[in-house]
């Protein structure tokens, strides 16, 4: 067996194509959600707590917006919503290009740590809030 053939090799490798897949394909969701996304130094242990934050930050989400509003459920999928009209454009061939400024980037990060810190805020306050 070769070094290159070992297999925290192959599992390396295989993080740096699933990586890059996503990254390459959907773009947008890989901004949103790259934290979820296993990196190649990341041990099973950072991935579990990543995960299981992700999850309890969902759940109290879910339960946030069926309190308020159903529009809130499609929130977390903007990015994929996104990635869908950016993979159709290119699909169908639009004449233009799909290429966003870096102005436009830095505003879709700023409103969304906006809106997620206000939602990580308001949520706190729901669970603190005596009944």
């Amino acid at each position: 067996m070769t070094v290159a053939c070992t297999p925290v090799d192959s599992f390396d490798q295989g993080i740096r194509e699933f990586r890059s897949c996503i990254r390459s394909r959907m773009p947008f969701t890989f901004i949103a959600y790259r934290s979820l996304i296993p990196d190649i130094d990341d041990d099973w242990y950072y991935l579990a707590q990543k995960v299981a934050w992700f999850v309890f930050v969902v759940f109290n989400f879910v339960e946030f917006a069926g309190k308020f509003s159903p529009i809130l459920f499609a929130f977390p999928f903007v990015p994929m919503i996104l990635d869908t009209v950016w993979v159709g454009a290119q699909y169908i061939g639009s004449p233009r290009r799909m290429d966003i400024s870096q102005g436009w980037f830095r505003s879709i990060q700023i409103i969304g740590f906006a809106v997620f810190t206000a939602l990580g805020v308001s949520l706190l306050f729901q669970k603190v809030r005596p009944w």
